[in-house]
């Protein structure tokens, strides 16, 4: 298996495997079970996108972005709704999980367009 391919499956791999845990181990908890259920707003079509315009980092951001995006959410959704009552521990967890995703998203572009200008022919003066 060349290295473009691993790294689409281990992306791809990355969100089916999420789906697959939150919607059976985990699927009592609000914030894993609604944005599995959302298809993760389609973000896989996103990083699928993002590999095919060679920006792997980009996309690995994502897919790291979203996992991490989940646990956080589901736990400060969880705090925020134990602190303030009228808080509905779902919304909130979800938009720490839409702003982890953003967080990533900006660090991986950030990376690539560093690794790009690295990689990117010197002009001789």
């Amino acid at each position: 298996m060349n290295q473009r391919t691993q790294r689409t499956v281990t992306i791809l791999g990355s969100f089916v495997l999420l789906y697959f845990i939150s919607m059976t181990v985990l699927s009592g908890l609000s914030v894993f079970k609604t944005t599995a259920s959302l298809f993760y707003l389609l973000l896989p079509l996103l990083a699928v996108l993002l590999l095919s315009l060679k920006k792997p980092r980009i996309a690995a951001f994502l897919a790291l972005g979203n996992i991490v995006g989940v646990i956080l959410g589901q736990f400060f959704g969880d705090l925020a709704h134990a602190l303030y009552n009228a808080l509905p521990a779902l919304s909130a967890g979800l938009t720490v999980w839409g702003v982890t995703i953003v967080l990533a998203l900006w660090l991986g572009l950030k990376i690539q367009r560093s690794e790009d200008q690295d990689s990117a022919p010197k002009n001789a003066a």
